[in-house]
């Protein structure tokens, strides 16, 4: 079975350890990566083989937003890019989408979705 390859973007070192730990204990997704910042997020995505990508929208520097906006560029069409974040207001939520989130979900509220949907991409892998 190939592996679903994902990157997380998670500034606080407890979310994001407890974050992949969910996540790896899905049959089939494999975290390849992380980081705190958008520079050395953008860095990675631009030059390494992913799937999908979780980003928070808050981070230490920059802001998930920028790494949304890097990622409308065509070459990342066919990846999968979810937010996870506190910040679930109607108009984040809407602005994540309009700059091509494929998944939106609140970190407090809503981890059963992320790991619902990561399980299902990974079973068509």
């Amino acid at each position: 079975m190939n592996n679903y390859k994902c990157f997380v973007v998670e500034d606080s070192v407890r979310i994001r350890t407890r974050v992949i730990a969910l996540m790896e204990s899905i049959a089939g997704v494999k975290v390849v990566g992380f980081s705190d910042t958008a520079s050395e997020s953008i860095e990675w995505l631009r030059t390494h083989d992913w799937d999908a990508v979780i980003i928070d929208l808050n981070i230490n520097s920059g802001s998930g937003i920028t790494i949304l906006e890097y990622l409308r560029n065509p070459e990342f069409l066919n990846k999968k890019k979810v937010v996870l974040t506190n910040y679930g207001f109607p108009e984040v939520k809407a602005r994540c989408f309009e700059l091509g989130a494929t998944a939106f979900f609140d970190k407090s509220t809503e981890i059963e979705g992320l790991l619902e949907l990561l399980e299902e991409e990974a079973s068509s892998v």
